[in-house]
């Protein structure tokens, strides 16, 4: 039986480490980032197929869809989705059960997909054992819930790494959305916008050095010329019900202060949105839930475990009501008539398809207040709710009506602020990876 350390060795120890991860965190933070990068990108030069790594561990905010497409038409790269756990338990295991949703996800697209979790001791397998050489982030939560070996740091020592933001970057939160530890230890960070690569030189330590403007992979399907969709997400078929609009109505996660601005009125309208829908035969609404949503609800005794799944239930059997929770929602917002929402990147997704977008306003200030730069210009779009009867004037007059004076401002702010390039986000990054490795 191996002896317990002693306290005082045991105490000294921890602060050795405490003092050596504080010392590495200011080099990040100063821009002097002791990577590998270098040497890795001389050992890819000479490598042939490269093998890309796609992390992912909530498969409703996967946002990679035509990277990974792009990457794998190109003889030059091998690519592989590995699925780890979300949060971990006390004692640093995982449950189970989300993972395999998110493994089915990739599996019925026939996508190279992979565990990243030890079943048997319930803890996750490290990356390296997937011979990565560019592995691709889905967000910094990652780095959270599986451990150092999931970090960029730690993966620098043998292949490139990458990140795509989740979500389009439009609150108020730069120092937190641009100038973590995570970010300033990417080898790359792909962003959405020439002006989100501004913010990144302003907000970073390092000046956006390892920050490249390529576009928002989600938004390439409006890349491909055509207004063609899958509707089949609805339940009314437009030719039987021509009449009947179409609705999303996407709720935000955050249900307090904290980190991120409060935003979701979710408590406010839930029960309204609900008999809303069920009452009227002349629309059809979506409800598109934010993925931390459910979990947020339960945390803040908004509604119980049991409530909040019996309201799900609710929705999804309404004859025109249903529930999307998955993460490949371009088409519905394609084939939709309108949007409601108190989410943040929904509104520049959404905004391409030319459809009016209705704000539910926490209190009278927040699209004034809490939107970085890019976000105020792109929440000049928007019809504000303040009250519920805001909400039935947007259905009633601006849907079912079309009375919709926003309209020309928001084809303005297409054709000026989003169509800034012209090919696909995909593209561009897959441009900028062979160009790097070449």
């Amino acid at each position: 039986m191996t002896p317990n350390k002693p306290k005082g060795l045991a105490k000294i120890w921890r602060e050795v480490k405490r003092l050596f991860h504080q010392v590495l965190y200011y080099s990040y933070r100063r821009g002097r980032v002791p990577h590998n990068y270098r040497a890795v990108l001389q050992r890819l030069k000479k490598k042939r197929p490269l093998h890309v790594l796609f992390i992912v561990h909530d498969c409703t905010k996967w946002n990679a869809q035509s990277v990974y497409d792009e990457l794998e038409k190109d003889p030059i790269f091998t690519v592989q989705v590995v699925v780890v756990p979300g949060f971990p338990n006390e004692d640093g295991t995982f449950d189970t059960d989300s993972i395999e949703k998110d493994y089915l996800f990739f599996q019925h697209r026939n996508m190279n997909v992979s565990y990243g979790i030890d079943f048997d001791t319930k803890k996750t397998i490290a990356p390296q054992i997937f011979s990565p050489d560019i592995v691709f982030f889905q967000e910094k939560l990652s780095m959270h819930t599986c451990g150092e070996g999931y970090t960029p740091w730690r993966i620098s020592k043998y292949a490139l790494t990458c990140y795509i933001p989740y979500g389009v970057m439009a609150v108020a939160i730069c120092q937190w959305q641009y100038n973590q530890k995570f970010h300033l230890a990417l080898w790359r960070y792909f962003c959405e916008t020439p002006l989100h690569l501004e913010m990144a030189k302003k907000y970073m330590d390092n000046k956006g050095a390892n920050v490249v403007a390529t576009g928002y992979p989600k938004m390439d399907s409006y890349f491909d010329g055509t207004n063609t969709f899958d509707d089949s997400v609805w339940k009314l078929p437009k030719k039987e019900h021509p009449h009947v609009k179409r609705l999303i109505w996407a709720p935000h996660w955050t249900l307090r202060e904290g980190l991120t601005t409060s935003l979701s009125t979710f408590p406010e309208y839930h029960r309204k949105m609900f008999e809303f829908t069920r009452d009227r035969r002349d629309i059809e609404v979506i409800l598109k839930p934010h993925p931390n949503l459910k979990r947020e609800c339960i945390k803040r005794g908004v509604l119980s475990q049991l409530e909040i799944d019996d309201y799900l239930a609710a929705w999804s059997n309404l004859p025109n009501g249903s529930v999307m929770e998955e993460g490949n929602y371009m088409d519905m917002f394609k084939s939709s008539d309108a949007i409601i929402l108190d989410s943040i990147s929904f509104i520049i997704e959404y905004l391409p398809t030319g459809k009016p977008l209705c704000f539910l306003c926490k209190n009278k200030d927040i699209l004034s207040t809490n939107f970085n730069e890019y976000g105020q210009i792109a929440v000049n779009q928007l019809y504000e709710a303040h009250s519920w009867e805001d909400v039935l004037h947007f259905v009633d007059d601006v849907v079912l009506r079309g009375n919709d004076p926003l309209c020309e401002r928001r084809n303005h702010f297409l054709s000026d602020v989003l169509s800034w390039t012209n090919k696909p986000a995909s593209e561009n990054i897959l441009e900028h990876l062979k160009k790097q490795i070449s």
